[in-house]
């Protein structure tokens, strides 16, 4: 693995970075985390961020080759998949959808199942075996490979893709290079601005090896704007985890009496209890009217855990 040891900015190139923060354990024993912000163009990075993809990071897939896919996809996932799809097929003049860096093939699944012609591209060993297992048309190439033709899609989406990439402002450009004229892109990212991250700091669960970039809705928007022909037309943030809510009571024990492992079981404690929320939220109207004022509330401020971001390519 070769890394780039200078804090030079993971977006702009700047020298100009800033110290922000140290997480001594990532919670997968994964060692000291540094975090730094550039003063140029505000993005928050990884100090020794990889100048290439590192396989070594993403080898969990391979736990998950031999699941079918009833097991592999939650339902509610799928659900949520269909809501975005919808949304989305008024805003685009055709149906020809990339989805990069795909993952285990759920968002290629549900779109080919809605009528999309669809397709996924990925650079995980495990991960591409696990689509074309499932029979989905996902291929392991990276998304400068010139297989793929330039204004040649209608739809490209980035699902929790972009902080994992390790020179994004290129990435992005390319991004735009293969929509079509008035083609959008579909992009999800963490939202540093949050109120999970301003309340947990260092121990927000987002903050890990596997990304390298942090952003908020204004260093997106300025890494979308300057470096590609695309216009950011909508901005979303939302949801609020119940680790932040945990936080905000009287600690049982401090940060420092817990061990590594320690860290790891209260992380995928954290992680069953918001997945069990979400599925309550589901099928309670009650609850989806309460989350619906939270989230409409985060978005107001800025605050929401999760950024949403809306694209079109100018004609």
């Amino acid at each position: 693995m070769t890394l780039q040891i200078k804090t030079s900015c993971i977006t702009c190139g700047s020298d100009k970075g800033k110290f922000l923060l140290n997480k001594a354990l990532d919670g997968r024993g994964e060692g000291e985390i540094n975090l730094f912000q550039c003063q140029n163009c505000q993005t928050v990075y990884l100090q020794d961020w990889p100048l290439e993809f590192v396989p070594e990071l993403y080898d969990y897939y391979a736990s998950r080759f031999h699941q079918d896919k009833q097991t592999l996809y939650e339902p509610i996932n799928d659900s949520r998949l269909k809501s975005v799809l919808t949304s989305l097929k008024p805003l685009v003049k055709g149906q020809k959808m990339l989805d990069v860096g795909c993952g285990e093939g759920q968002f290629v699944d549900v779109a080919l199942r809605c009528g999309w012609d669809a397709s996924g591209i990925e650079l995980s060993d495990s991960a591409v075996a696990i689509c074309q297992n499932f029979g989905l048309p996902v291929q392991k190439i990276d998304l400068f490979d010139q297989t793929l033709e330039t204004n040649s899609f209608d739809l490209i989406t980035l699902s929790e893709v972009i902080e994992h990439i390790s020179h994004p402002a290129p990435f992005i450009a390319r991004t735009a290079q293969l929509l079509k004229p008035e083609g959008l892109l579909y992009l999800t990212t963490p939202n540093f601005d949050s109120l999970d991250r301003r309340i947990l700091g260092a121990d927000w669960r987002v903050i890990h090896r596997e990304h390298l970039s942090y952003f908020t809705p204004s260093t997106l928007k300025y890494l979308i704007e300057n470096n590609t022909n695309l216009k950011v037309f909508y901005i979303e943030t939302k949801h609020f985890s119940l680790e932040s809510i945990g936080r905000l009571r009287p600690k049982i024990l401090p940060d420092q009496d817990l061990t590594n492992n320690d860290n790891q079981i209260k992380t995928i404690e954290t992680v069953e209890r918001d997945q069990l929320l979400r599925h309550k939220i589901e099928f309670s109207n009650s609850l989806k009217i309460i989350k619906f004022g939270i989230n409409k509330m985060l978005n107001l401020f800025g605050l929401g855990s999760a950024m949403v971001s809306l694209c079109r390519k100018n004609s």
